[in-house]
């Protein structure tokens, strides 16, 4: 089987590489706060942080996932000039954010 990853990057400034890390950090950072609201099943409402917690890493594990993807397919783009932005993927990790961010916003304030 071969492999669909790239043996060269596309430019000497790694943006590609760049961007891609940035995705693989947010991925990152959203299943660590989601794991943070999971955790916070003490609280007075504890199914509402454990289904967001829970909602939270998967959709971080789903950003990884899709990045990781996308890495070795915008490769391709790139060398044919073909357009690589996302906005639908951009839309998805804003609104998962603000939701999430309400939801442990509520946490800080119900004891």
């Amino acid at each position: 089987m071969t492999s669909r990853r790239p043996d060269r990057v596309f430019d000497e400034g790694l943006q590609h590489e760049r961007t891609a890390l940035a995705w693989d950090r947010t991925g990152l950072a959203m299943i660590v706060a989601g794991a943070f609201l999971f955790r916070a099943w003490r609280a007075s409402i504890p199914l509402l942080f454990v289904v967001a917690g829970g909602l939270m890493m998967a959709a971080g594990g789903m950003v990884l996932a899709v990045a990781y993807i996308r890495y070795g397919r915008l490769h391709g783009v790139l060398h044919r000039g073909g357009e690589v932005t996302n906005p639908g993927l951009v839309r998805l990790v804003g609104t998962t954010t603000v939701a999430f961010s309400v939801v442990a916003i509520l946490r800080v304030l119900i004891p």
